[in-house]
């Protein structure tokens, strides 16, 4: 489950699919991630259903400087976000960049 091995850091945004919070390890490297919840039991359950595997499978096979990384997935037991779906991903901290 999510609170046994994460502690929420603060909420980084929302989007169509879900919230997105900035979390870190309890344990460990205490290393920060971000991480996004996705309501399985809400009213976009069948599109999230249909292309959450697809989302997976690439996220899983990309290796890119200029993508942030995917580090795991599970649906959550226990919290406020219970039967969400949890994507962890790398943290990028910092501002908004512009490429010229």
């Amino acid at each position: 489950s999510f609170s046994e091995r994460y502690l929420y850091d603060g909420h980084l945004g929302d989007g169509s699919y879900g919230d997105v919070w900035r979390i870190k390890e309890k344990e460990g490297e205490c290393r920060g991630y971000a991480a996004k919840f996705m309501d399985l039991t809400g009213p976009l359950r069948e599109d999230l259903v249909k292309h959450i595997p697809r989302e997976l499978s690439v996220l899983k096979k990309i290796q890119s400087p200029y993508v942030v990384g995917y580090v795991e997935h599970f649906i959550n037991t226990d919290d406020t976000f219970n039967n969400h779906m949890v994507i962890v991903m790398e943290l990028l901290e910092g501002g908004w960049y512009t490429i010229v």
